[in-house]
């Protein structure tokens, strides 16, 4: 996540926040946990009067194994305008794994089946708040005025469930690209793209519905239980403003 011009970064391991050489203006804001640690906080910043230019990226979702990767995250940007010192909180999202939890900041959890059967868990999402608390506190996630969306996981068995990258107002649903030799295109379906107003349905995995993947709802992606294939189905973004574009 980029910010252009003079802030202050609070609450944060200041090694995360870098100043590109090119200009000082930039700042640049990584993810401030560990790629492995689910559980992490968003970053308190500090705008004095003025008007910045905010660029966001989504987190790419999780491979199979660890030579894949998953969809990637999207991009979105734009200006704003605060007329007064104000607080912002920013929660950047986590980078989906095999097998992984739940991805901070809305990804799903990915899987390993039974039969020793890889899916990457969903990318997180990274917005800009104006409430802080947990990720998924309502309030907070109401407070919301820009979301650049994860990407989703991919996973293996009788076909390669490829990872979509992150929708913007609209997501894209999930593909698919069966393995030589195999001919079972009922046995899974791709999940349904997520949209502004309706979260992603999950996609059916192995046995149908007993294991289709979960389907989004308001901030967060669907995973997939019962250590079974259906893919997760993608989280959407709801909100209102007084004044957007």
């Amino acid at each position: 996540m980029t910010l252009q011009v003079a802030i202050s970064v609070l609450n944060a391991d200041q090694t995360k926040v870098k100043k590109q050489v090119l200009s000082k203006s930039r700042v640049l804001l990584e993810y401030p946990c560990k790629d492995t640690d689910s559980s992490c906080f968003p970053y308190q910043v500090v705008f004095p009067r003025g008007i910045y230019k905010i660029e966001l990226y989504g987190a790419s979702g999780g491979g199979y194994n660890s030579s894949t990767i998953g969809g990637k995250g999207s991009y979105t940007s734009g200006y704003i305008n605060f007329k007064t010192l104000t607080t912002m909180f920013f929660y950047l999202g986590q980078k989906g794994s095999p097998n992984g939890p739940n991805s901070y900041n809305g990804g799903g959890h990915g899987v390993l089946s039974l039969e020793g059967k890889y899916g990457g868990s969903g990318g997180g999402a990274t917005d800009m708040r104006y409430v802080s608390g947990d990720w998924d506190n309502l309030d907070s996630l109401k407070s919301r005025i820009m979301v650049a969306a994860g990407g989703s996981g991919t996973e293996d068995h009788w076909a390669i469930i490829e990872g979509s990258p992150g929708g913007t107002l609209t997501g894209y649903d999930g593909s698919r690209a069966l393995k030589p030799g195999c001919t079972n295109r009922s046995a899974l379906d791709i999940a349904v793209r997520a949209t502004q107003t309706s979260g992603g349905k999950g996609g059916v995995g192995y046995e149908g519905n007993i294991n289709r993947g979960e389907s989004g709802s308001f901030g967060k992606a669907g995973g997939q239980p019962n250590n079974q294939w259906g893919s997760g189905g993608g989280g959407l973004l709801w909100r209102w403003c007084w004044s957007c574009c």
